[in-house]
């Protein structure tokens, strides 16, 4: 049962994938990252202005800030 567990921990490990968000990244926005995660991903947002409205985040996902990035809700 124990191997089995660090089997599928390990398996799942290695499909999680980082999703980088900023000026200069794969994703421009915060939103496309989050469409384009899975369970287990990381979502890196790097230092800019967000202004997104609301963000729904409804997967498990590591959602990180990197150099202090802010997110502007628009009054949203």
């Amino acid at each position: 049962m124990r191997l089995l567990f660090i089997f599928f921990l390990c398996t799942f490990s290695l499909q999680a994938q980082k999703l980088e968000v900023g000026a200069n990244k794969p994703y421009r926005t915060i939103k496309q990252a989050l469409n384009a995660s899975n369970d287990g991903d990381t979502v890196l947002v790097h230092k800019g202005i967000y202004k997104e409205g609301n963000i729904r985040i409804d997967k498990k996902i590591v959602f990180l800030g990197k150099d202090f990035p802010v997110l502007d809700g628009q009054k949203k």
